[in-house]
């Protein structure tokens, strides 16, 4: 079920009106998650029991995901210069 919610979001993303708009296979990989967890967790409070027996296969696989979201997006947010306090240092190879 997460292989089929992520080659979907992979062929959503990458149509080319959705390139245009800069809404890349991350996006829809996202707000599909959202949606299905969403849908699972209704699904599930109710008198379901496949939905709770789905929700059930899907937490241990989905918890990891959101740790790493949540890293990812503070990266993004932050200035490594601000971080480390200097610049990075350069690294010199030569062959």
């Amino acid at each position: 079920m997460i292989l089929l919610a992520a080659l979907a979001a992979l062929v959503i993303g990458s149509h080319g009106v959705m390139v245009d708009a800069g809404m890349g296979y991350a996006v829809w990989a996202l707000l599909l998650g959202i949606v299905a967890g969403n849908a699972l967790e209704r699904l599930a409070a109710g008198d379901r029991a496949w939905a709770a027996q789905a929700k059930a296969w899907i937490d241990p696989a989905a918890g990891g995901g959101e740790f790493f979201i949540k890293v990812g997006l503070v990266l993004l947010a932050v200035d490594i210069e601000q971080v480390l306090g200097t610049r990075p240092r350069e690294v010199d190879i030569r062959l």
